[in-house]
């Protein structure tokens, strides 16, 4: 994770990429890049004499140092400015942080009197107490009033540690993950192929089915009223099978519904 804060993309060291960081950022103001990192910063310029708030630091000096193009710019806050790293293997990592006072000038004037003191955290352990840059980098001069709070050019993570998806030991191909998702998709479709074939999956209608929510009755009826109300035990009215015959579905005249078993010849059952 390397970000170019407050700048756009930047090569340094012939191959090693820092991401851009040009959002305008704000007071209270959270915000997450494409990848893998986010920053949040909060707090106003009470007394810079400007109308709005620049939460982006350019450079007003001349660097020549290593890797100049690092510290054109710098992202800036007046209370806090914090950035989130996301999806990390677990390990050691070296974290760098680049600073440069970026809005000083040379000049000794009474200008120059003001210093900007702030607080460093590595994974909210404090690792810098009032760090100075001026002090460290050297150096003199604020320009104008209201530069204070963090100020930061840079930020690089590197693992101490081979990640697993580099040395392939760990890792999967997306060409197997694909193929395995195809293969259990296709045996899915077989096995439901083969239950719908021998009809498993098939909708029965079962005799409970078919007289659910029937009312039962244990009147008595003649034949003749029996052969009205299932039109003969035609075909179309049998409703399925249970033992010892078939089962009709039948109208009375009275609009009554019933279900009429009919024994079979080979059947015990019932009066001769």
């Amino acid at each position: 994770m390397r970000i170019n804060c407050g700048g756009k993309e930047v090569i340094v060291d012939g191959n090693t990429k820092y991401e851009d960081d040009t959002d305008s950022g704000g007071p209270s103001k959270f915000y997450q890049s494409r990848t893998n990192w986010a920053f949040s910063s909060t707090g106003h310029f009470m007394d810079n004499d400007r109308p709005t708030d620049s939460f982006i630091g350019t450079n007003m000096s001349r660097f020549t140092m290593e890797n100049s193009g690092l510290y054109t710019t710098a992202r800036l806050s007046a209370l806090s400015l914090t950035f989130y790293g996301f999806c990390l293997e677990n390990g050691n990592y070296t974290v760098k942080l680049h600073f440069a006072e970026i809005t000083f000038t040379d000049d000794k004037t009474y200008s120059s009197l003001g210093r900007r003191l702030f607080d460093v955290y590595v994974q909210h352990e404090l690792v810098l107490k009032d760090f100075n840059i001026e002090d460290e980098a050297g150096g003199v001069g604020i320009p104008v009033r209201g530069i204070y709070g963090p100020l930061i050019s840079a930020v690089s993570v590197d693992p101490d540690f081979l990640p697993p998806s580099r040395n392939g030991s760990s890792s999967i191909s997306v060409s197997i993950v694909v193929g395995i998702v195809a293969g259990v998709i296709l045996l899915i479709f077989l096995v439901i192929s083969i239950l719908w074939w021998r009809g498993c999956l098939r909708r029965k209608y079962t005799l409970e089915q078919d007289l659910k929510g029937l009312d039962q009755q244990t009147d008595l009826f003649t034949l003749r009223q029996i052969k009205a109300a299932t039109n003969n035990f035609d075909a179309n009215n049998k409703i399925g099978e249970v033992g010892f015959g078939s089962v009709y579905k039948g109208l009375l005249s009275d609009g009554t519904i019933i279900a009429v078993k009919q024994l079979s010849s080979k059947a015990k059952q019932g009066k001769p």
